[in-house]
């Protein structure tokens, strides 16, 4: 489904991605044994990424990758001194199904996707909108991304509006160049979210496969294979947990332990007209809960905000322990909203979109 040009600069690669239509021819008996390397050459520990998806379009300057600062080293590195990258062309809705399709290719995966600013510049800025012609690109590219083998937790994409570009073709495309910023090479199987080739609704498979193009290639790190899902596991983590450990033989009442890893739960009740619709969100994170609140959708979105009134939207919240329970008043018709939440150290998470329909 998209073809991956690499340019090449130094020792960073920028991946480039155009339509393609061709099938590909499984391939067996490659040597694997180098693919258990990569979790031992990392560093560190996995990197968890926060990805912005940009729709408002702007100005975009040559420079060190800075999405803070609007500044792209893809720029610096094609000759290009600035762009104005036009705004997103779709409906709210249409901008909400790419949103909640790129969050359901990276679900397995320690990956927050948002489409409001983070704080800070410790983020994936991806700028959705305009054309390729904007970089000089020929019209069939579908985006562009900075690639070095490793994750690039502070960066910028351009992921273009082709005409007649579907939703979901504009979703993989944007997947596959977020791909590039976590360390993921060009994969040889079709229905990967990094192979250039279609043959099938993709996904970040767990199966090993060449690198390359329309050819085997070794992959740019030395690997003779790649196996997407697992590549990823180890760059950026999983949010995949082992099973807790049996409860202790005791009658003695334990406090349950603090959690090590952020979650965020939805609960709802039923869908009836003319009720109140009951949204139960939990809510838990070390570094500290700041702001739980729901993005509600039905003209326009509206923060919900537990705690905070809001005049336009009326609702109450209530909080039990880490449990926010919001009653909304609805009428009739089809809703939308996503669950988030603000840390202490200022990050946003949020949940998918879920759909509401009041009859």
């Amino acid at each position: 489904m998209s073809r991956v040009v690499a340019l090449l600069s130094s020792a960073l690669t920028v991946a480039v991605a155009t339509t393609a239509t061709a099938a590909l021819a499984k391939k067996h008996g490659f040597d694997l044994d180098d693919l258990h390397d990569l979790h031992r050459s990392i560093r560190g520990g996995p990197t968890p990424v926060t990805v912005y998806l940009h729709r408002d379009g702007g100005r975009v300057m040559a420079g060190e990758d800075d999405p803070q600062q609007a500044r792209s080293g893809v720029l610096a590195r094609s000759g290009v001194s600035v762009v104005d990258v036009p705004a997103f062309r779709g409906t709210d809705r249409q901008w909400s199904q790419l949103v909640g399709c790129v969050e359901n290719h990276f679900r397995d995966f320690d990956v927050t996707v948002v489409d409001e600013r983070p704080a800070g510049n410790d983020y994936v800025g991806v700028m959705v909108g305009g054309s390729p012609k904007l970089l000089g690109l020929a019209p069939t590219v579908g985006g562009v991304a900075p690639y070095t083998g490793k994750v690039l937790p502070s960066s910028v994409v351009f992921v273009f509006q082709t005409p007649h570009r579907t939703t979901r073709a504009l979703c993989d495309t944007t997947a596959h160049e977020i791909g590039h910023t976590m360390g993921l090479d060009h994969s040889r199987k079709c229905d990967d979210v990094m192979s250039y080739e279609a043959c099938g609704s993709k996904a970040f498979r767990n199966t090993h496969a060449h690198c390359g193009e329309w050819s085997d290639r070794p992959c740019a790190d030395g690997r003779s294979a790649q196996n997407s899902w697992s590549t990823l596991a180890a760059l950026v983590g999983t949010r995949r947990s082992s099973a807790p450990p049996p409860a202790p033989k005791s009658t003695t009442v334990r406090r349950p332990p603090a959690p090590t890893k952020p979650s965020l739960r939805v609960k709802v009740g039923p869908a009836e007209a003319n009720s109140t619709y009951v949204v139960k969100v939990d809510a838990r994170d070390p570094a500290g809960i700041k702001d739980v609140e729901l993005v509600w959708y039905d003209r326009r979105a509206r923060k919900l905000t537990c705690g905070k009134p809001n005049p336009a939207r009326p609702f109450t919240c209530a909080r039990r322990g880490s449990e926010y329970v919001f009653s909304i008043p609805v009428g009739t018709g089809n809703y939308k909203f996503v669950a988030r939440y603000t840390n202490g150290q200022g990050q946003l998470r949020r949940t998918v979109a879920y759909q509401a329909s009041f009859r």
